[in-house]
């Protein structure tokens, strides 16, 4: 699993959703604090419109 900074997962977002279609990704805050995110639920939650 690849690990992201918070900001880098904001610069980089597009680059983040092709990197979660492969595999899980965890972006975190600091390094103690980090949420994984399953790729196919949040293309799910994007495509619903949940982020809009």
């Amino acid at each position: 699993m690849e690990i992201l900074s918070a900001n880098e997962a904001k610069t980089k977002f597009g680059d983040m959703l092709m990197k979660v279609q492969r595999a899980p990704v965890q972006a975190s805050e600091d390094v103690h604090d980090g949420k994984t995110v399953d790729g196919e639920q949040f293309f799910h939650e994007l495509e619903s419109g949940q982020y809009d």
